[in-house]
C-alpha cells in the first residue's frame, strides 16, 4: 500500500495557493494596521458572490421548537404595560437568508431594557433560520421574553408583577421623573421641543391598536379575484407590528392556485400584515399622507402591470427622510394587486428608517429630562 501511495500523482490546484497567499496578506495587513484591508470593487463583488455561494451550499439546521405560546402577542402586552417613553413601539427587523430550494428568514427585535442588544443574540453564532417569516418573528419574541424573565423584569405567568413588587423594581431600575409622560404631552408648560409631535405619536399609536382598515374597499370583479383578496386580507388578530416586508408572491385563490402556473405559495401567513398595510400604518405614525400608487397595464400583455408610488408634498419633512423617487418601482408584475404589493415592499424599509429616526429623537428628548 505504501508503494502504491507513492505512485499516485498529487492533485494541485494553483488557484487555491494564490488565494491562500492573498488571504494571508490581507490578514497580515489587518493585524498590523488594526483596520480592514482595502478591497477593490471587483474583489469585493467576487468575495460577496463566493460568500453567497457558500451560504447556498450549507444546509439549514433544524428549526427550534416554539411551543404553543403566542410570543409576539405576549411581548406586545409587556411593552404596552411597561412603555419606556411615550409612543414606543416594538420594531422587528427581518433578514432574508439565501438557501436551496427556497429562501429562509431570520428576525430580530430590540428592547430598550437591553440597551444596544437585540434578540436573538448572535454571539454564539448565526441565529437559526425559518421557512416562514412568522416563525422567525415568534422565535425573536420568544428570546426577548426569556431574557426579560431571566432579568426579573417579567413574571412567568403574565406581564405584570404584584403592585408592591413593581414599585420596588421601579425605585431600583428607573430614576424618578419630575413630570409624568402624560402631563409632559398635555401641559402647555412642559419644556418639550415638540409637544404636538409627541401627542400625535401617542394618538396614532392608539389608533394602530385597532383592527387594520387600510385595505382597499373595492370588490374584486371575479370569484377568483375575490378569493385572492380574502386570502391576502389580514385577520383581526393581527398585531400592529411595523416590519420591513420581504418578497411577496400572488395570494392563493380558493382553488389553491395563483393564476400563474407553478407559482410558489406565499411565505406570509393569513394573519400577517401585507406590505401595503405596513406602508399605510407607517405613514400614519409619521403623520404623512399615504402614497398614491400609479399603475399602468401593459397594452401588449394583459394582466401585467408596472408602476411606482407618488407621495404628496409633506411640509416639515426633510428631504433625507423621503423615499427615493425610484423606491419600489416595479415592471411587469402579474396582477395589479401584486404590483401594488411589490411597490409597497420597496417603500417599507425607507419609511421604517424614518420612523426609527423620529423615535430616536423622542428617546433623546426623554433622556435629557
Amino acid at each position: 500500500m505504501d508503494g502504491l501511495a507513492t505512485v499516485l500523482p498529487q492533485v494541485h490546484t494553483p488557484i487555491y495557493s494564490k488565494l491562500q497567499e492573498w488571504i494571508l496578506k490581507q490578514q497580515e495587513y489587518e493585524a498590523t494596521n488594526s483596520r480592514a484591508a482595502p478591497l477593490s470593487k471587483v474583489q469585493r463583488r467576487l468575495l460577496q458572490e463566493l460568500e453567497q455561494t457558500l451560504i447556498l451550499e450549507s444546509a439549514p439546521g433544524p428549526e427550534p421548537q416554539l411551543g404553543d405560546a403566542n410570543w409576539i402577542g405576549l411581548l406586545h402586552e409587556y411593552r404596552a404595560a411597561h412603555p419606556r417613553y411615550p409612543g414606543e413601539d416594538l420594531l422587528f427587523t427581518e433578514e432574508m437568508v439565501p438557501c436551496v430550494p427556497a429562501v429562509r428568514w431570520r428576525s430580530r427585535v430590540a428592547l430598550e431594557e437591553a440597551a444596544s442588544a437585540s434578540f436573538p443574540d448572535d454571539r454564539g453564532g448565526a441565529p437559526p433560520s425559518f421557512g416562514k417569516k412568522k416563525d422567525a418573528k415568534q422565535y425573536a419574541a420568544k428570546c426577548a421574553v426569556e431574557w426579560l424573565r431571566a432579568q426579573n423584569l417579567m413574571p412567568a405567568d403574565g406581564v405584570r408583577f404584584p403592585k408592591a413588587q413593581v414599585q420596588a423594581q421601579m425605585q431600583i431600575r428607573t430614576p424618578p421623573r419630575p413630570v409624568s409622560s402624560v402631563s409632559a404631552v398635555a401641559s402647555p408648560k412642559a419644556p418639550s421641543p415638540s409637544p404636538a409631535m409627541l401627542a400625535a405619536s401617542a394618538a396614532k399609536r392608539q389608533k394602530l391598536s385597532s383592527p387594520d382598515s387600510s385595505s382597499s374597499p373595492g370588490s374584486p370583479a371575479t370569484p377568483a379575484a375575490a378569493a385572492a383578496a380574502a386570502a391576502a386580507r389580514p385577520s383581526s388578530s393581527s398585531s400592529p407590528v411595523l416590519l420591513p416586508i420581504g418578497t411577496v408572491v400572488p395570494a392563493k385563490t380558493a382553488s389553491g392556485t395563483t393564476g400563474l402556473p407553478q407559482e410558489q405559495s406565499s411565505p406570509l401567513d393569513a394573519d400577517e400584515r401585507s406590505a401595503t398595510a405596513d406602508v399605510a400604518a407607517l405613514c400614519t405614525r409619521l403623520n404623512w399622507q399615504p402614497p398614491i400608487y400609479k399603475l399602468t397595464q401593459d397594452p401588449q400583455h394583459k394582466g401585467f402591470w408596472s408602476g411606482y408610488a407618488e407621495f404628496e408634498s409633506r411640509p416639515g419633512a426633510s428631504s433625507s427622510m423621503l423615499p427615493p423617487a425610484d423606491a419600489g418601482r416595479v415592471e411587469n408584475a402579474y396582477g395589479k394587486k401584486l404590483a401594488k404589493q411589490k411597490i409597497a415592499e420597496g417603500l417599507v424599509p425607507y419609511l421604517a428608517r424614518a420612523l426609527e429616526a423620529r423615535q430616536e429623537m423622542i428617546r433623546g428628548f426623554w433622556a435629557q429630562r
